[in-house]
């Protein structure tokens, strides 16, 4: 009986520590995630705010999937550096137009999105909005926010095709290309339709009875002891140097697979010219390529990727490339192209948090630059 006793009390201790180890809520593993990440320890990311509540939003956001589209924010957050309207993009409610007001919608990844910055109005898109109404212009601009994380070229163009009427642009900048390159390099397909597979993994999840030996996995993984067991692995993991991946170009596909890139750009492009808009496309920067003269920081971070993305500056480097002169050379009345490599070129401050994402400080000056592109070609 006493063996029994001091059995069920080890039981009961662990069940408790694991608990307290290991909560299961979001709030909870979203602070537990951003400690680990890398980026907390920049001492110029947050803007005033703490980079761990930055980082602690970004793991926390919500974010659900749409069929043909993808993964985009859950509608409605309100986080302390996030907030999300009633479609899920990282922005304020999309109104009816205006009188008198010129409306420019940003489509593209993470870096669109505004991952580092410390809020709404710190991305790229806020900045843009709020230096083109400081120029005291009789429009009024509106710059719309319809990007999202790990998206590519496919994405952007279900977004300008299946919600033009309710961005309603007068001007479409796909500010991206990093996405689409990098997969590219990889000899992968970040534009691979996933629908079938997560429309079967729905349907195995909501409408098919759940099996036995699944509910029993599903109440074992609540338990206190299977808590700590996955608590040690995500530390070891942590503390496990990432794998290195090799870049190559691939000599047999690479043109090809750029051309079906910029042949998804070309249609968005032919999309908008026949709604009579305006279309420019911004490759965005990345820590590799660029020629910024790096602080320490950004030195240990490029140092850091490089050493796990092997070979990946020239592989990149001639993607970019090729896919800026088949874009390049298609320019025309409605359409341009414009390669923001060298946008940090005369920046001596920190600009980069990881491998091309910026603070608030490098959303401006991409910012800026886009204004001066935009002023030069008449476009706004």
């Amino acid at each position: 009986m006493s063996l029994a006793i001091a059995v069920l009390a080890l039981l009961a201790s662990v069940e408790i520590l694991g608990r307290i180890l290991y909560p299961l809520n979001r709030e909870a593993r979203s602070k537990r995630e951003a400690s680990r990440d890398y980026r907390r320890r920049l001492s110029y990311l947050g803007a005033g705010r703490n980079a761990q509540t930055l980082l602690r939003d970004l793991y926390l956001m919500e974010k659900r999937y749409l069929p043909f589209l993808g993964w985009l924010g859950a509608p409605n957050v309100r986080l302390s550096t996030i907030e999300t309207n009633a479609q899920g993009f990282r922005d304020r409610a999309i109104e009816p137009r205006m009188k008198n007001e010129y409306r420019i919608l940003i489509t593209g990844g993470s870096f669109a999105w505004g991952v580092g910055a410390s809020c709404n109005s710190m991305s790229v898109t806020g900045q843009l909005e709020a230096l083109f109404n400081q120029q005291g212009s009789e429009r009024l601009y509106r710059v719309m926010n319809g990007a999202f994380l790990n998206w590519s070229s496919r994405h952007e163009y279900v977004v300008v095709t299946e919600y033009f009427d309710s961005f309603d642009p007068d001007l479409v900048i796909s500010l991206s290309g990093y996405n689409d390159l990098v997969s590219l390099s990889k000899g992968a397909e970040i534009d691979a339709r996933p629908e079938a597979r997560l429309l079967g993994q729905a349907v195995s999840d909501h409408l098919q009875p759940i099996g036995t030996l699944r509910a029993l996995r599903k109440v074992a993984g609540t338990f206190g002891i299977w808590r700590i067991v996955v608590l040690a692995r995500e530390v070891l993991a942590a503390r496990t140097p990432p794998p290195q991946q090799s870049y190559d170009y691939d000599l047999r596909h690479g043109s090809r697979r750029v051309e079906r890139v910029a042949q998804r750009y070309l249609s968005i492009k032919d999309y908008l010219v026949r709604k009579g808009r305006r279309y420019l496309i911004a490759l965005e920067p990345e820590i590799y390529s660029s020629k910024k003269p790096l602080t320490v920081e950004e030195f240990d971070l490029k140092s850091r990727f490089m050493e796990i993305d092997r070979n990946i500056l020239p592989t990149l480097t001639r993607y970019r490339r090729e896919l800026g002169s088949r874009l390049a050379e298609r320019a025309g009345e409605r359409f341009r192209f414009l390669d923001l490599a060298d946008v940090f070129d005369d920046e001596v401050g920190p600009v980069f948090i990881d491998y091309n994402h910026v603070c608030d400080r490098g959303n401006m000056l991409v910012a800026q630059a886009l204004v001066e592109a935009l002023v030069e070609l008449s476009a706004c």
